[in-house]
């Protein structure tokens, strides 16, 4: 990180680009080599390719950047920089129209999330992969609990990890918490009504500054400068909007392509390669034909109760719906490890395993290790 914080006053692009090189390189393949993922090391190595390559060669930039927005690229997901300016411009006075609080207001809803993660990682491990594997090919409500179960339990990690974050840069800013400045990393996602809002708002934004600096800014530069010689510039700007959307998303497939490889190692990889890209490029894909879809289908409904009700309802179930149909192709590789075992630490697996063998409703919504 500190070559990249040298203006090229003092280093040019070029040299940096030699030095980068190999260590970027060396530190994607890493991972690989000893079949261990080092968390957060494909965002410092998407910081580095876009500092070092992509706004020289795209934007024309300094290969430079510096400590302040790197820290908002990796933080931006929670913190809202926009608003927390416009507050600190205002001499103080913006604090009686905001809600301040104590760092510690963060605690209760850290162990909460903490607490009912732990309990849904605890049920979950009465499955085995051989369990979930056999429910997605023979029992379809099987395979929803356990889609249900993963996905309320992934949502609540992100939620109590993202609150620990704030917890922490709450302490170390002076104690206090102002509530407007910051966002849930994990917003509700199971309220979505539409593949564009959850994806684009719903589910964590850990990487969108990224993916909009890499594939989605460069795709529609470069797709506008090609199509422009042959269109008008409203399907110009449509066409370049929907292959940057399904870039960003095969982008994220890669990464997930990346992880994957990285636990599972290139033996067992070999068997769920290109699942990653499946899943994210059909998100994608829908997510345009779902908005064109939308477009034509609201001219003709009333914008008023009960038909906005109707359209919200049937958003929904098409959002569930089709991730639902598509999660087999995101989860096959970590059905293969297991991962739900991450989601619990054992704080209340013994308590929860005991309660549920007692109790015959919820025996059925478990796997076959209890």
């Amino acid at each position: 990180m500190f070559l990249a914080t040298i203006p090229t006053t003092r280093l040019s692009a070029t040299f940096k680009q030699v030095i980068a090189t190999p260590v970027i390189i060396g530190a994607i393949l890493a991972p690989i080599s000893f079949h261990t993922h080092v968390l957060g090391m494909e965002m410092i190595s998407l910081e580095f390719a876009d500092v070092f390559y992509i706004r020289p060669m795209l934007y024309k930039q300094p290969a430079y950047t510096t400590w302040d927005q790197f820290n908002y690229d990796l933080t931006s997901a929670q913190y809202n920089y926009k608003q927390a300016k416009i507050d600190s411009e205002k001499n103080g006075d913006y604090k009686s129209n905001v809600t301040v609080r104590s760092c510690f207001y963060l605690v209760p809803k850290i162990v909460a999330a903490y607490l009912f993660t732990d309990v849904l990682g605890a049920l979950l491990t009465t499955y085995s992969r051989e369990d979930v594997f056999e429910a997605e090919k023979y029992d379809t409500k099987g395979y929803l609990v356990i889609f249900v179960f993963g996905l309320t339990a992934a949502s609540m990690a992100f939620v109590y990890g993202g609150a620990a974050m704030q917890f922490i840069a709450a302490v170390f800013s002076g104690g206090t918490y102002v509530e407007e400045h910051w966002k849930y990393l994990m917003d509700r996602p199971y309220t979505a009504t539409s593949l564009e809002l959850l994806w684009s708002k719903r589910w964590h934004q850990v990487f969108r500054e990224f993916w909009l600096s890499i594939p989605y800014h460069p795709v529609r530069i470069l797709s506008t400068r090609y199509f422009k010689q042959y269109m008008s510039d409203d399907m110009v700007k449509s066409l370049s909007m929907a292959l940057s959307t399904v870039a960003v998303f095969f982008a994220s497939g890669c990464l997930h392509e990346y992880i994957n490889i990285s636990m599972l190692g290139k033996t067992t990889y070999a068997k769920y390669a290109g699942y990653e890209i499946k899943f994210f490029v059909s998100h994608g894909i829908a997510v345009v034909l779902e908005k064109l879809f939308s477009q034509i289908v609201s001219r003709h409904i009333p914008d008023r109760r009960p038909y906005t009700w109707i359209k919200s309802f049937v958003g929904w179930l098409w959002v569930v719906s089709f991730t639902f149909y598509t999660f087999p192709w995101f989860f096959a590789s970590f059905t293969e490890i297991e991962i739900w075992h991450l989601l619990t630490k054992g704080l209340t697996k013994s308590y929860v395993h005991n309660f549920v063998a007692k109790t015959p409703w919820l025996r059925k919504f478990c796997g076959s290790l209890l």
